[in-house]
């Protein structure tokens, strides 16, 4: 019986380039997916404390309003809430 052997179009020393493409290719997929969500992380990250900050003056504003008597867009109240919230959460 006559033995089959396997035999490529290309030699070894093509095939490793070939595989080391490929990995390389894989290298820069899996960075720039890593890259992307941790972008997004930090956007979101962000967003959330823009948005705690923004609720953290709104309440102020309305507290101050009802204890003072005030109008809520006030600047006076405004800046003093602005202030405040700032000195909890750093600036935004």
């Amino acid at each position: 019986m006559e033995q089959l052997k396997f035999t490529s179009k290309f030699p070894p020393f093509f095939q490793l380039h070939y595989l080391l493409l490929r990995l390389i290719s894989a290298v820069i997929v899996i960075a720039i997916f890593y890259i992307s969500w941790n972008w997004q992380e930090k956007k979101r990250m962000e967003d959330m404390r823009r948005s705690t900050i923004i609720n953290c003056i709104l309440s102020c504003q309305s507290q101050k309003a009802q204890k003072d008597h005030m109008i809520t867009t006030d600047p006076a109240v405004t800046a003093a809430c602005a202030a405040d919230c700032q000195k909890q959460y750093g600036n935004y």
